[in-house]
């Protein structure tokens, strides 16, 4: 009883602490841009590339959605493509408000390994998922830094893209390669219980079957990289909505950053760290830091109207639920 209770203070202490790191940051940078200047940057925005920023949302939220559900077939789970959808926009729409931008993701597994009865390929699936998308976006960075080699705006940019790319190879080894699994295995068998090992066995067997499909890696790869250069054009788009002028590259360079950051778990829904990180990468190529600040408030403001299906998918199925109780 104590002890849960300790885990429950910890836990508020935890949540506390990322509310005050998420605005604080946003106070720290509307005290010293000025809330006046965001909001003139915020007032008049030319809503033609809003609206076009929120169909290149919508897009890449459909896609990625058709993307899991090959995932979770491969897995062995089979849903319509209408109840994946589902659970991936609920998914979505709460990455926006919990901790760091994936906390969502929790929901898609309660939902995946409640009606599909095998939490492992659940988890793997969500594993894929994430992760093929911090790669490509990781890829496109590196792509993009190529085409800017010799500026002085990658100085400290491109050793960081390169260590992801690293980063990001050696897990696919890993994943690829069952001697390297099963080194890893053994590694980890002195730190992790026996029971959460199986699991991570099962996961990580469940990947390899995953990336033995050459057909299915190719077709997920190319729906993934249309989703990420889809939710990085949404940067893009709010940024001419508010009359940023730099290129397409830039965007590509930086978002990665930019969305790896948010995804650490230390703040709510990545607000602060997203809005932060940006003024501080942009203002490399000359983006006044209220444009970045209101460009990279704006891009959540759309991500959370381009999700906005999940919460009606969510109460739908709260409401399905408690019917299906009463019966």
């Amino acid at each position: 009883m104590l002890r849960g209770r300790g885990k429950a203070v910890r836990n508020r202490i935890l949540l506390a602490i990322k509310f005050i790191i998420s605005f604080g940051l946003i106070y720290y940078l509307l005290r010293h841009i000025g809330v006046q200047t965001v909001w003139h940057d915020l007032s008049s925005p030319r809503w033609s590339w809003i609206l076009i920023s929120i169909a290149a949302c919508s897009l890449s939220n459909l896609l990625g959605a058709f993307q899991w559900q090959l995932l979770l077939r491969q897995a062995g789970i089979r849903f319509s493509y209408y109840r994946v959808m589902q659970y991936y926009h609920i998914g979505l729409f709460f990455n926006n408000f919990f901790i760091s931008n994936m906390g969502g993701d929790f929901f898609r597994l309660f939902y995946i390994a409640r009606h599909g009865n095998n939490s492992s390929a659940a988890v793997s699936t969500v594993f894929l998922d994430r992760f093929l998308g911090f790669t490509l976006l990781t890829v496109l960075a590196v792509i993009g830094s190529i085409y800017w080699i010799g500026s002085t705006g990658l100085t400290h940019i491109l050793p960081v893209l390169l260590t992801l790319m690293i980063l990001w190879g050696v897990i696919v080894l890993v994943f690829f390669n069952r001697r390297l699994g099963k080194l890893l295995r053994f590694l980890l068998k002195w730190f992790v219980p026996e029971k959460y090992l199986n699991k991570l066995k099962d996961i990580y067997n469940l990947v390899n079957d995953f990336l033995q499909n050459k057909r299915l890696v190719w077709s997920v790869v190319g729906i993934s990289l249309v989703v990420q250069l889809l939710r990085i054009y949404v940067h893009f788009a709010v940024g001419r909505a508010i009359g940023v002028e730099t290129s397409f590259i830039s965007f590509m360079i930086y978002i990665p950053l930019i969305a790896l950051l948010a995804s650490l778990p230390i703040s709510i829904g990545g607000l602060g760290i997203r809005e932060q990180t940006g003024v501080i990468l942009f203002q490399r190529v000359g983006i006044a830091k209220s444009m970045s600040l209101s460009m990279e408030f704006l891009a959540y403001l759309v991500t959370i109207v381009g999700s906005i299906l999940g919460v009606f998918f969510f109460l739908g199925m709260r409401g399905q639920k408690e019917s299906n109780d009463e019966e």
